[in-house]
This record gives C-alpha cells, sequence and structure tokens, in this order.
C-alpha cells in the first residue's frame, strides 16, 4: 500500500524494445534518489514511479536518461500576472515545480513568462494555472492551447515504428548478397561450381560475413548505444583460417 506522504507519476519512456531494456529503466529508477519504488511496462512504454515526499520526478526522468533511454517531455509557457519583485518569481518558481509531473520551472519577471517542462501525460495547463493561482498569482496560456498529451505520445511512438522500419529494411538489403551467395547453390542448379570456377573458392568464403556487417549494422542501428557486439568467431574452424 503507498504511503500518504507517496506520490505517483507515470513517465512515457522512449526506445525500449524488449524485456531486458524493461529491467534497465527500473533498475535505474529504483536506485535514484527519492524513488520508493518503480514499475515499467513495455506494452504502454510507460514507467510508473512512486516518490518519496521529497522525491522528484526530475530524478526519476534523470535516471531514465542516464540508462540509455528518453522520457517524453514537452514545454509549457505560461504568462504570470501580479509579481512585483524576486519573492514573488521565486514563490511562483517553487509552486510550478511542487506540481505532480514538473520536471523544471523557470520564470521570467521582466516578461512575466513562466517556461515549464513537464512530462507527457502527467499534467496539463490546467494543473498548472491552478498552482500559480494557489500560490497567489493568476496564470494563462501562451499562444496555441495545450496539444493532447496523448496525440503526443501516438505521434512520437509512430515516429519510432517508422525508424525501425527503415533499420530492418537496410538490414534486409544488405542481407541479400549473403542469402544470394551461401544458399543460390541450394536453389540454383550448378551455381556452386560456377562460383568455383568463376572467383574460387577462397576468396569468396570471407565475403559473406563480410556482406553481413552492413545489416547487423542496420537492425542494431535503433538499439541503445554502448551495449556490446556478439564476439566473433576466428578459430581455425572458421571459413578463410586455415
Amino acid at each position: 500500500m503507498t504511503a500518504p506522504s507517496a506520490r505517483v507519476v507515470e513517465i512515457p519512456v522512449r526506445g525500449m524494445s524488449c524485456a531486458s531494456c524493461v529491467g534497465r529503466v527500473e533498475r535505474a529508477l529504483k536506485a535514484a534518489p527519492g524513488v520508493r519504488d518503480a514499475a515499467v511496462n513495455l506494452a504502454s512504454g510507460r514507467a510508473r514511479v512512486t516518490l518519496t515526499e521529497d522525491g522528484a520526478a526530475t530524478a526519476a526522468a534523470e535516471a531514465i536518461r542516464a540508462s540509455g533511454y528518453e522520457p517524453a517531455e514537452h514545454s509549457v509557457e505560461l504568462k504570470i500576472a501580479g509579481m512585483t519583485c524576486a519573492s514573488c518569481l521565486g514563490r511562483v518558481e517553487r509552486a510550478l515545480k511542487a506540481a505532480p509531473g514538473v520536471l523544471d520551472a523557470a520564470v521570467n519577471l521582466a516578461t512575466e513568462r513562466a517556461t515549464i517542462r513537464v512530462i507527457d501525460g502527467a499534467t496539463d495547463q490546467a494543473a498548472l494555472i491552478a498552482a500559480v493561482k494557489a500560490a497567489g498569482y493568476a496564470a494563462e496560456p501562451v499562444g496555441a492551447p495545450d496539444v493532447d498529451a496523448q496525440d503526443r505520445e501516438q505521434a512520437a511512438r509512430a515516429a519510432e515504428l517508422r525508424g525501425l522500419g527503415r533499420a530492418v529494411a537496410v538490414a534486409a538489403l544488405a542481407t541479400l548478397p549473403l542469402f544470394v551467395v551461401e544458399m543460390g547453390s541450394h536453389f540454383i542448379p550448378g551455381a556452386h561450381h560456377w562460383l568455383n570456377g568463376a572467383v574460387g573458392q577462397t576468396p569468396w568464403r570471407p565475403a559473406p560475413p563480410a556482406s553481413s556487417c552492413p545489416a547487423s549494422g542496420g537492425s542494431g542501428w535503433a538499439r541503445r548505444r554502448g551495449r556490446s557486439a556478439d564476439p566473433v568467431r576466428t578459430g581455425p574452424g572458421w571459413p578463410g583460417r586455415s
């Protein structure tokens, strides 16, 4: 049962593709300061984070980023009325930073505007305006109305899927020569003898492993950087080795 002093925020996480990604993000979140518990759902692409009383969503977002993934966020701009001094500015900033789902807030006294970084889906303009009003000031949106968080998240996921599709297409094209060289002799009578007679066995044998490098590079393009590659076999039994 969640303690009354705890706060729960849900953070959309971009870039996860497998159970290992989920485990990596969960471990990073649970080790972050101010985080009491964390559960990550791969299907929804969201992390449910329970913060302690003095915990901040900023620390959770930075933990996700440090683990190699990206927390979904956007900026909201509000016009603030009623501020007259630096103390007013400080009160508005503290009120905004304490609002659930806010990563950071900066208030400019000269322009009477506040720029707030928020987690997608964790809050909206109405909640931010209410936080400013609770501090004793008035606020209103600047520019276009806030875009629906669900639309923003769907657009981000669609862009990620398009990127993965391009990586798969590159990998498939790069693998085609490997397939033709290695499997052609099984489907085309005489192909094996033609290759041996045209270029010999030794020169073209190392070609399939070499041609697979772009394929594995293309398929792994969207993965998190820093993941170690599979070891390459170089023993006596490997083609091209004596």
